[in-house]
């Protein structure tokens, strides 16, 4: 283990004893025990690099097409923000189950240009049906720790900002509805991902998303 901290301390003034693959994992050499040495600095931002590529800031969102009632002054004060920002757009009416009479609704449904914001959600958001996204990840600082070539595990820990956040989140409505966004989406964050050697390389096994801000809530 003595042998396996030193060449990890070398690794990481070195930034650069492995090299990446285009398939998002980070090639590794083995050691005279036939253990991977661990991830390099190099090795970790190239990684988390590649992965948030493709994963967006995004959280749930109110499933589509949404019906808001019309008796529900706040729900459809929200959905009319969402309208004047371009999101949405009205669809028609619709209709609750109410313990007496059907409780009048009017639907909205994601306005024609906005497929880059609200999409199909999946299970890095709690099975959530639609999602809504406003920015690109940007890693940071990189730093590996916990690394553990003996059971080719190793723990990844970033720091990070937004990028490319959108116009819509500055739009007059939202910002009157959620007066916190526009401080949330500028801070900068911290992240954590597992790192797993499979396949002759390391590669992020599992991770949550860094940043969930969850705007069916009205305060975070």
């Amino acid at each position: 283990m003595a042998r396996a901290s030193f060449l990890f301390s070398v690794c990481l003034l070195l930034a650069a004893c492995s090299s990446g693959t285009p398939d998002g994992s980070a090639t590794a050499a083995l050691d005279e025990n036939g253990d991977p040495l661990p991830p390099s600095a190099a090795d970790g931002r190239k990684l988390i690099a590649d992965w948030l590529e493709t994963r967006p800031a995004c959280a749930p969102f109110f499933n589509m097409p949404w019906d808001v009632a019309v008796d529900s002054p706040v729900e459809r004060r929200r959905a009319q923000a969402f309208t004047e920002a371009g999101l949405l757009e009205p669809a028609g009416s619709s209709s609750f189950e109410g313990p007496v009479a059907p409780r009048p609704a009017l639907r909205y449904a994601p306005a024609s240009g906005s497929e880059q914001y609200i999409r199909s959600g999946g299970d890095d958001y709690g099975g959530a049906k639609t999602i809504i996204c406003y920015g690109d990840i940007q890693p940071q600082e990189v730093s590996i720790e916990s690394a553990d070539p003996m059971v080719r595990r190793a723990t990844l820990r970033y720091r990070f900002r937004l990028a490319n956040v959108p116009a819509w989140t500055k739009a007059p409505g939202i910002k009157t509805l959620y007066p916190w966004l526009e401080q949330r989406l500028a801070e900068e964050g911290e992240g954590l991902v597992e790192l797993v050697y499979r396949d002759s390389g390391w590669r992020i096994e599992r991770a949550a998303p860094p940043l969930v801000l969850d705007l069916r809530q009205l305060s975070h």
